[in-house]
């Protein structure tokens, strides 16, 4: 059972990193690479494994990371051997409170998707990050479908919520392009099993950056408030 478990989570992750190059390429067909040119780097981020406990970080395992010019590193690891684990930081314009700033939305009329984008394949759904927006933060205009949504903790410095993914759609002005997208990949023109997932965006130090957490086996529970503990130090 370890056996097959094991090698569910090394296809997985040599599928995730395969991901990454397909979506690079056809993001290099579209931009010039001169422009916003992607760096893969060989170790985490410093600030980026600094949002974790101690006893996280020993649990945590880099499985790759890339930034480009206009988006800060994206990072994927895996969290003792079960767990999906994403964070990339968000630029902001100014320091948001999460109780005024961040506008949590139903519609997605008016909105866009990017040009180019870097997918993670998280196997019931994939997160889409932009790699050509520009934009920082002065408001989030968050959209969230799927089943059993939950808000957990909002307040000016973490937003966190957990639910059966379907959709989820992150903006920073209204009716832009998304930032950030993810969706629940489909099987035969319908929808996989909604995975649960938590999502949270968190300050740090005057930063703000956007977390995932998920399981990598469908027989697996992800407990509610598990990314919230690994960050809470």
């Amino acid at each position: 059972m370890k056996q097959n478990k094991f090698k569910k989570y090394l296809l997985g992750s040599l599928a995730g990193g395969l991901l990454i190059y397909i979506g690079y390429f056809f993001y290099s067909s579209t931009v010039e690479l001169s422009e916003n040119k992607m760096v893969v780097e060989q170790k985490s981020p410093v600030n980026y494994t600094n949002l974790f406990d101690a006893e996280a970080k020993k649990k945590i395992v880099l499985q790759s990371a890339v930034s480009f010019k206009h988006r800060n590193s994206v990072a994927y690891y895996i969290y003792d051997k079960k767990y999906g684990l994403e964070v990339t930081q968000i630029n902001i314009k100014q320091n948001l409170l999460f109780r005024k700033d961040l506008a949590e939305t139903h519609t997605t009329e008016g909105y866009s998707f990017p040009d180019a984008k870097l997918p993670f394949n998280e196997g019931g759904f994939t997160t889409n990050y932009n790699v050509i927006s520009k934009d920082a933060a002065s408001k989030i205009y968050l959209s969230l479908r799927g089943d059993s949504i939950h808000t957990l903790l909002k307040n000016d410095s973490v937003a966190y919520y957990f639910l059966k993914l379907q959709q989820v759609y992150i903006s920073y002005v209204p009716k832009g392009v998304y930032d950030i997208y993810i969706q629940a990949n489909t099987k035969f023109y319908f929808f996989s099993k909604k995975q649960p997932v938590s999502l949270m965006f968190l300050k740090r130090n005057d930063a703000l950056y956007f977390l995932l957490l998920t399981v990598n086996d469908a027989d697996e529970k992800l407990p509610p408030n598990l990314l919230y503990d690994l960050t809470n130090k």
